[in-house]
C-alpha cells in the first residue's frame, strides 16, 4: 500500500497524511503506527515520543510474531509515507505529532 503525504493549505500547523484509502491522520495529538498485518493503531504522541514506549507497544501489537526470527532479532523498519526509515536512535528528536508510520521487516 502506497502512502501519499499532503498538506494542508489551510493550517501549516497541523500535518496531514494521507493513504491511497483516503484515511488521514489530521490530529495533531496522535500517532497512527501501521502494523506489519496492516492494523492501524492510533496512539497518543504523548505516550509515544520515548522510543521506549514505542517498542514496547510494537512488542505489545506483534505479540504473535515475538518468536518469529526477523521480529525477535530486530529486523523490522519504522517508515514516512516518503519512504524515510526512522532510526530507534533518533525517534525521540524526530518524531512528530500526527505522523502516519508503518512497520515493514526485511
Amino acid at each position: 500500500m502506497a502512502l501519499v503525504a499532503t498538506k494542508s493549505a489551510e493550517s501549516k500547523a497541523q500535518p496531514i497524511v494521507r493513504m491511497d484509502s483516503g484515511r488521514q491522520n489530521e490530529d495533531p495529538a496522535t500517532i497512527v503506527l501501521i502494523g506489519i498485518n496492516a492494523c492501524r493503531y492510533i496512539l497518543p504522541f504523548e505516550s509515544y515520543r520515548l522510543w521506549k514506549n514505542m517498542y514496547e507497544k510494537i512488542c505489545e501489537s506483534h505479540k504473535v510474531y515475538e518468536n518469529v526470527p526477523w521480529f525477535k532479532y530486530g529486523h523490522y523498519r519504522l517508515s514516512l509515507p516518503n519512504k524515510d526509515i526512522i532510526l530507534p536512535s533518533v525517534w525521540e528528536s524526530l518524531v512528530k505529532p500526527g505522523w502516519v508510520i508503518k512497520l515493514t521487516y526485511y
